[in-house]
């Protein structure tokens, strides 16, 4: 179900004892709910182009598709562990919240 938080699809089942995927308990990072959120906001307003159409998504889950898109386009949709590792790490972002900050601006 979305909560705000990416679900994205992965064969990973049992990652409770490294992370909490439900209750996504991270510490707070430089003014945001976690580093994953952090570093996306990083990223998606590093250039220009990338920054109008982050700014340009009407909702939470278009940033979501937007993120997810740039990891396609940046990984080449391959499966590997690393692609594995990245979706991890993107469920944990708080999609609520960039989006927030976005209108922000």
């Amino acid at each position: 179900m979305y909560n705000g938080y990416i679900r994205y699809k992965t064969n990973l089942k049992k990652m409770d004892k490294i992370i909490d995927l439900n209750g996504v308990k991270h510490k707070p990072y430089n003014g945001w709910s976690n580093y994953e959120t952090w570093c996306a906001n990083l990223w998606l307003s590093n250039d220009e182009v990338t920054y109008n159409k982050y700014v340009s998504c009407q909702n939470s889950r278009e940033i979501g598709e937007l993120i997810i898109q740039i990891v396609d386009y940046y990984m080449n949709d391959e499966a590997s562990m690393a692609h594995d590792l990245v979706l991890v790490a993107i469920e944990n972002i708080n999609l609520k919240e960039l989006y927030e900050k976005s209108k922000d601006v």
